[in-house]
């Protein structure tokens, strides 16, 4: 199969003075200039774009969001990767809307399109759509979690980023990752698992063993290539997103920094997806008592991405 790079832009003759001498150069690239010509592109056969640059200027919010939604909704919450560039809204409500990355400005030119993909290189990508399939086929309300788990985690990851708290390799590793912290939870009972009521100690037990699952399934990726970072991250976030700061998280209770750094920036995403969220057992709690319920839950949390996380919580309203 094909992979490209696909280019929206409502100004495409922007793009039409860059340096063709070397044609193989774009022969992976395909320009259009709206939302419907670049999705019977994206659903055409023999063609799989691994990469959507969106030239944000001439499009309105309200455009962007229902491309970047259709997107999302048809394909994956992991792939395409989306890069947006030249965009006057914030960068945050990029994020909130399903974009992996901002970029400042791009430069056609500058790049080498033929490698730009492999900055979302990822092995064995047919397995991962299956995970996909099997997570959405099975438990609708598990795979909305895991989707607003990872928006909230994007946008903590790239604030971390920014305070140069993880480098950008971790950042992506972390934001596609994080879609699969709860994959283990398809091999927890239905009666367990959307129980209407709170679990005894002993169904808690199982449900604890969601983490060990989720991250077995990832354990033979990191055995076949140990140098696998992305492989590595997902065995992480698997594992540990239930790990307290000050050890009295499970399955392992580890503290603070023993616990990897992806999973401690998940960790935050989903407490707080969680509380704002409607359960089988109780009702949403609106995100400022979220937020007060994560405050006084002291000891929990990496305390230098809560504090990010506090610093910037209104984005996440």
């Amino acid at each position: 199969m094909m992979t490209k790079v696909l280019l929206l832009t409502v100004h495409p003759d922007k793009y039409c003075h860059c340096d063709f001498s070397n044609p193989e150069r774009y022969q992976g690239l395909d320009i259009v200039v709206d939302k419907n010509s670049a999705m019977r592109l994206l659903f055409r056969n023999g063609v799989f774009y691994e990469s959507i640059l969106i030239d944000c200027e001439g499009f309105s919010y309200e455009e962007l969001r229902d491309f970047i939604q259709i997107v999302r909704d048809k394909t994956s919450p992991v792939y395409p990767k989306i890069v947006a560039f030249k965009a006057n809204l914030p960068e945050r409500d990029l994020i909130l809307l399903g974009v992996d990355e901002v970029l400042k400005d791009f430069d056609l030119n500058s790049i080498c399109l033929s490698k730009y993909p492999n900055l979302f290189k990822i092995s064995n990508m047919a397995f991962v759509e299956l995970l996909i399939d099997m997570i959405r086929v099975k438990d609708k309300s598990l795979f909305d979690h895991m989707k607003r788990v990872k928006k909230f985690t994007a946008l903590i990851a790239r604030l971390c980023y920014e305070e140069s708290l993880i480098d950008h390799e971790i950042y992506q590793n972390t934001v596609f990752a994080s879609f699969f912290h709860d994959l283990g939870k398809m091999f927890i009972p239905d009666n367990i698992l959307h129980k209407p009521s709170r679990l005894t100690q002993e169904e808690f037990e199982v449900i604890k063993q969601h983490t060990v699952l989720g991250a077995n399934l990832f354990e033979k990726m990191i055995r076949s290539d140990p140098k696998n970072n992305l492989g590595i991250t997902l065995f992480q976030v698997s594992k540990y997103h239930h790990e307290r700061y000050d050890g009295k998280g499970y399955p392992c209770g580890l503290v603070g920094e023993q616990i990897p750094l992806p999973a401690r920036i998940l960790a935050v995403a989903d407490v707080f997806e969680a509380l704002i969220s409607d359960r089988s057992y109780r009702a949403a709690l609106d995100p400022q008592q979220a937020v007060q319920t994560m405050i006084e839950d002291q000891g929990h949390f990496d305390p230098k991405i809560f504090e990010i996380f506090l610093k910037n919580v209104n984005s996440l309203l």
